[in-house]
């Protein structure tokens, strides 16, 4: 299974869009001067199309007469969620040529506990393009229901109201239909981009427009919702000490690739306030203060109240998984493609791994596929065995962190205490009720709900 980065070109022709194939073609190279003939090879990369093509051409360089049976099956693991998508997905995708049928079958059986219904059989170019433009579509739900959200504010219109009409429409259906700062993360940007340089290849020029439109909204429903706040404030961040809450490109994971607040950060740094202080129970310190190099005026908080203290805005950049007020709770994971695991899914997983006679199966490793970890030479100065002591002890664990005391927050904020949702998990009518029970005002701004300039 090759399962290596596959990041967008950063020079050179494709740059910005096209896929490096760099760690890919390493690993077809290794795989080709020592597999046995006949191995069996599964790209779980996100690649572009042709990719299989292009590997077979490749080791036919390496072993000229020898067959390797190539098939796809992208991975379509979420951030937070991996092992549960692992054990119960939506779907398994096998792509493969009309000579790999065999291969495919031996891959497919790796999946026992799944219905067959489940496991979709397609050629390899559609396997592939499928992971791509299954993300793009994704995407250009968010842009699509943040471009509304900007009409909205301009007439008065709620658009979680919007929202939820046309998400009851069961053509459309309500995933990913939540007005909001944009998308990050390093996957529906870069699917994206790969699909515009492979359109562009095939001289596809409206096909080229339209998915370069996708991120031009989400690059402009960032910034205007910036400058909406720099105007609420005055039009200008000088000596204002700004909170950000929430960094990683989601909840439930500490990924801060291509993350949403750090476009924020780095447009707030661009008015100069008096500081920019970043909070993020689910990411590690060092990590953020990594990232934060070189901006001048921000910098890390661990404690949330400490953060918020005496700041003229918060500004809330993820969602947040302590937050006692999110409008929608039931909504944990809003994936258009996750399956709630029920009583019966589960036995069915437990009886199918009883029948296995592995002897050294545990409920770390079901399978008994798994080899331990060496172990460490030198634990206590280790910085890693640290880390995942604290995570044993829950130091590092936003599973189980506090709810968030909103009332203190509040308090601690300068008036007119400013807080600006970019992520529509903040109830504005809680909000001001907190502000009301302590005799001050909360100013609470909702994407799509109250216009920002």
């Amino acid at each position: 299974m090759i399962a290596v980065n596959t990041p967008t070109k950063t020079y050179g022709i494709g740059a910005g869009k096209a896929t490096d194939m760099t760690a890919v073609i390493s690993a077809v190279q290794d795989i080709g001067k020592h597999a046995k003939a006949g191995t069996i090879i599964v790209e779980k990369s996100t690649v572009p199309g042709r990719t299989g093509e292009f590997i077979k051409d490749t080791l036919a360089i390496h072993r000229p007469h020898t067959h390797f049976p190539i098939l796809s099956s992208p991975e379509f693991l979420s951030a937070g969620t991996a092992i549960r998508d692992l054990l119960y997905p939506d779907r398994i995708l096998i792509g493969s040529s009309l000579s790999s049928r065999s291969a495919t079958n031996s891959l497919a059986s790796l999946y026992h506990w799944l219905p067959s219904s489940k496991i979709i059989r397609t050629s390899t170019s559609s396997s592939e393009l499928a992971k791509l433009v299954s993300n793009a579509m994704l995407a250009q739900r968010i842009s699509s229901i943040n471009s509304i959200s900007a009409i909205c504010e301009c007439i008065d219109a709620n658009i979680n109201e919007v929202a939820t009409a046309v998400g009851m429409d069961s053509r459309i259906g309500s995933k990913y239909l939540k007005a909001g700062i944009g998308f990050g993360g390093s996957c529906f940007g870069k699917d994206i981009r790969i699909l515009m340089f492979l359109a562009e290849e095939l001289g596809l020029q409206e096909v080229v427009r339209y998915w370069e439109s996708v991120l031009a909204v989400n690059e402009w429903q960032r910034r205007r919702w910036v400058e909406g706040i720099v105007k609420a404030l005055g039009g200008g961040l000088r000596g204002k000490k700004m909170v950000v809450l929430g960094y990683a490109f989601k909840k439930g994971t500490g990924d801060v690739r291509e993350s949403l607040a750090g476009n924020v950060v780095k447009m707030l740094g661009e008015e100069r306030p008096g500081c920019i202080v970043v909070w993020d129970d689910g990411c590690e310190s060092e990590v953020l203060k990594e990232e934060l190099r070189g901006l001048e005026g921000a910098r890390v908080e661990e404690n949330l109240y400490a953060a918020c203290d005496g700041a003229d805005a918060v500004l809330v950049c993820r969602e947040l998984e302590t937050s006692s007020t999110d409008a929608n709770p039931e909504l944990e994971d809003p994936r258009p493609f996750l399956n709630h695991p029920s009583e019966i899914d589960l036995l069915d997983l437990q009886n199918y791994l009883s029948s296995k006679s592995h002897s050294n199966l545990n409920k770390d490793d079901p399978l008994g596929r798994l080899y331990p970890e060496p172990a460490c030479e030198d634990e206590e100065n280790c910085a890693k065995c640290e880390r995942s002591e604290q995570r044993h002890k829950g130091k590092i664990n936003t599973k189980e962190a506090q709810t968030i005391d909103w009332k203190r927050i509040i308090m601690g904020l300068k008036a007119p205490r400013w807080i600006f949702d970019g992520r529509g998990v903040i109830d504005r009518a809680e909000m001001e009720k907190i502000g009301k029970d302590i005799g001050v005002e909360a100013r609470v701004v909702e994407v799509g709900k109250v216009p920002l300039i």
